[in-house]
């Protein structure tokens, strides 16, 4: 198995062990989602991951997918979201709730660091379906700013249009950056425990302009600077 994807299971294992846990002096950012809210953000999660995996060509889009569902895991689980405005690559604005995760761990005598943000809106809690999400993940450093070259295989960005009633569309970057800076974490994750890694709650700040193509159809996805809620998974 290719490392990223030995990476992303572990951080799946990590995500998915449940069991009760809060820690009273967590940094607790952003406002919380309602119960409903936070049940269908795990599933919508899901039907964006199984997108990007469908319409992807590459190990890559499998591992996008992968934090996506984990970052959705950890989402429901603390409940905790910020609201941002993104710039579409289909045209206009869209005020959106965001989170972002870190994720480390050493695998095949290799560290891997890895960042991945989450934005999306239209969250329908009945359907438990989004209208459109943007995936980033930034790999190399542990924070800072990273190249989203369209030949990149560990930064990258998906962008998806889900329509009601009709076909997923992904759009592909094909050049831009990515920032994640000014991590601080303090407190556990609610809900995790598991002994393939641990998980903590805290904020970082996150920006991101990102050229994406879908077809003959291009256009920039733009994040202005926002802190978010951030979870910080370490595998062991």
């Amino acid at each position: 198995m290719h490392r990223s994807a030995l990476f992303a299971s572990t951080i799946v294992a990590v995500a998915f062990a449940s069991a009760c846990s809060d820690s009273p002096t967590a940094i607790h950012e952003g406002t919380y989602l309602t119960t409903a809210q936070q049940v269908a953000i795990e599933y919508a999660a899901g039907k964006v991951a199984d997108s990007v995996a469908r319409y992807g060509t590459t190990q890559a889009d499998t591992v996008i997918a992968d934090f996506a569902r984990v970052l959705g895991r950890l989402v429901r689980l603390e409940g905790r979201v910020q609201t941002v405005t993104l710039q579409l690559p289909t045209g206009g604005s869209a005020t959106m709730q965001a989170a972002v995760m870190h994720s480390s761990g050493q695998f095949v005598g290799a560290s891997v660091e890895a960042q991945f943000a989450l934005a999306w809106d239209g969250l329908d809690a009945d359907a438990m379906t989004v209208r459109h999400a943007l995936l980033l993940q930034g790999a190399g450093a542990p924070s800072g700013t990273y190249d989203m070259a369209a030949a990149s295989t560990s930064s990258m960005a998906r962008f998806v249009d889900l329509p009601p009633g009709g076909s997923a569309t992904v759009w592909h970057n094909v050049a831009g950056s990515f920032s994640v800076t000014g991590e601080q974490y303090q407190g556990d994750c609610t809900g995790i425990t598991s002994d393939a890694g641990t998980c903590h709650v805290g904020r970082a700040t996150v920006s991101a302009s990102v050229d994406l193509a879908s077809g003959a159809s291009t256009g920039r996805a733009v994040l202005a600077s926002q802190v978010l809620p951030a979870f910080q998974v370490i595998t062991k």
